[in-house]
């Protein structure tokens, strides 16, 4: 068996052909693997978000607390229902609603001294007496209930 000249040719170019694409495969085969950055799963950023609803809220339920207003009511409530996770979310939603009903229980109160402030009435005096025994805020109770007292003296 003679080889040709042809045969020849055509090993030593499909060894060059192989070389050459070995060569370009190793050269570029990892270049999609070292470009592309890692992607957080899923569910490690729905845990993320959750985490930073919940952090959210918290700080807007103290600020809330710290500064009493129905507008800072409304803001934490907001921020409230953003969190997922049902416990927390509880949690915090009770001490919003301790604080709005505190908050509305000194507009009751409020309310109550000046009108009896304004009539001088018994019943009015022992209205804002029965309002400012519902409240929880010392401070404002003392206020309240100084102004009331000084009403009372009068009569």
């Amino acid at each position: 068996m003679k080889s040709s000249k042809n045969e020849a040719v055509y090993l030593v170019l499909t060894i060059l052909c192989v070389v050459f694409i070995g060569a370009i495969y190793f050269l570029f085969g990892n270049i999609r693997q070292t470009q592309l950055p890692p992607t957080p799963s899923p569910s490690v950023t729905v845990r993320q978000d959750t985490n930073q609803n919940l952090e959210a809220a918290k700080a807007a339920v103290e600020a809330a607390v710290a500064n009493p207003s129905e507008e800072s009511i409304a803001l934490a409530q907001g921020a409230l229902q953003q969190v997922g996770d049902e416990k927390d979310k509880l949690e915090l939603q009770a001490k919003l609603d301790d604080l709005s009903t505190e908050l509305t229980n000194q507009q009751v109160a409020t309310t109550a001294v000046e009108t009896a402030e304004a009539s001088l009435n018994d019943q009015d005096i022992q209205a804002a007496r029965e309002a400012i025994e519902q409240l929880k805020d010392d401070n404002k109770k003392n206020e309240l209930q100084a102004r009331l007292d000084a009403i009372a003296t009068e009569n």
